[in-house]
């Protein structure tokens, strides 16, 4: 999450949805304090619930520092995050991990073991944030949307230039974590995309994705 009291703007960093690209592009904005550095992507509701009770930490720190609370107002600031095909989303998850050597996927040989994780709700895949469904950080408790735009991946240059110019900042947009891979239908039998159709059915009701668009 970056938050600026300059710009006064919130982004909410979904992963895998080109985050520390835009991170890249608008961390000099970033007010220090107020998001931890080493949070692993709050969510909008986190970030609610922690300004209305200080005893609220973000979830899954790594280190247990005290982040300070945000001035009057943080209420009325744009917030924006961008959101992903889910089925796009899991092949990126699923190359990324294998990719940088986690230890704790070392036992995953397959895309279809990876999926089989995720549907049973595999240990590792509960101890991070990627896998989590995408509204879990747009929404609050109640499922209702609370942030202020939606961007997707898959336009995420006019989405991105639509936020800079609702900012007032720059809108150079640098390339992070790109890979190199096939086209995510690639990696799906009927079954597996039937499978992460049902696990991400929240996603793909609210942000309106299909397979194979």
């Amino acid at each position: 999450m970056i938050i600026s009291t300059e710009k006064t703007f919130i982004f909410v960093h979904i992963p895998k949805t080109a985050g520390k690209s835009v991170t890249a592009a608008l961390d000099r904005h970033a007010s220090r304090g107020l998001a931890h550095r080493r949070t692993i992507h709050e969510t909008m509701a986190e970030f609610h619930r922690r300004q209305q009770d200080e005893t609220v930490r973000p979830g899954l720190f790594r280190r247990r520092k005290r982040i300070e609370r945000m001035p009057q107002g943080w209420d009325d600031y744009f917030s924006f995050a961008f959101v992903r095909n889910p089925w796009d989303r899991v092949v990126s998850m699923y190359s990324f991990y294998r990719r940088m050597g986690y230890p704790w996927i070392a036992h995953v040989d397959t895309f279809e073991q990876f999926v089989g994780d995720l549907e049973s709700g595999a240990q590792y895949l509960l101890d991070i944030h990627g896998p989590r469904p995408q509204v879990d950080f747009v929404t609050d408790f109640r499922g209702r949307q609370i942030v202020s735009f939606i961007g997707r991946f898959e336009n995420i240059a006019e989405d991105f230039a639509k936020i800079c110019d609702t900012i007032g900042v720059g809108c150079d947009l640098p390339r992070r974590n790109v890979s190199e891979r096939s086209d995510y239908t690639e990696y799906f039998t009927g079954e597996l995309r039937d499978t992460v159709g049902e696990i991400y059915a929240d996603d793909i009701a609210m942000f309106g994705y299909s397979y194979g668009e």
